[in-house]
């Protein structure tokens, strides 16, 4: 696309002007295009930077959690008495784009 608005600017505009004011316009809409890159660059690191500042100053001001154990309501000492895990007519199936049949079963 660039190339065909090279072309494009070469061959009309040398007819009004000569051609190395054209290779020199050119040379410095390149350049200006760079710069244009480097500026958005900057200026999208500052935001980001800014917005990392905005959360750690909220997560800063969060009120904290509660505390891991709380000493009226923690479980009796041989609590659990048992390890078991029971499960009845467990069905899992996958959804995709139809619908299928149970795929794991009892």
């Amino acid at each position: 696309m660039l190339s065909h608005q090279i072309f494009i600017t070469f061959k009309y505009m040398t007819s009004i002007c000569d051609a190395e004011f054209v290779g020199m316009s050119l040379s410095y809409g390149l350049s200006l295009n760079s710069l244009v890159y480097y500026t958005i660059l900057i200026s999208c690191t500052a935001e980001n930077d800014m917005v990392a500042v905005e959360r750690v100053h909220q997560y800063s001001t969060l009120p904290s959690e509660a505390a891991w154990e709380v000493a009226d309501c923690l479980p009796s000492p041989n609590w659990p008495t048992r390890g078991d895990i029971d499960v009845k007519d467990l069905k899992v199936s996958i959804i995709l784009f139809v619908s299928l049949s149970s795929t794991l079963s009892n």
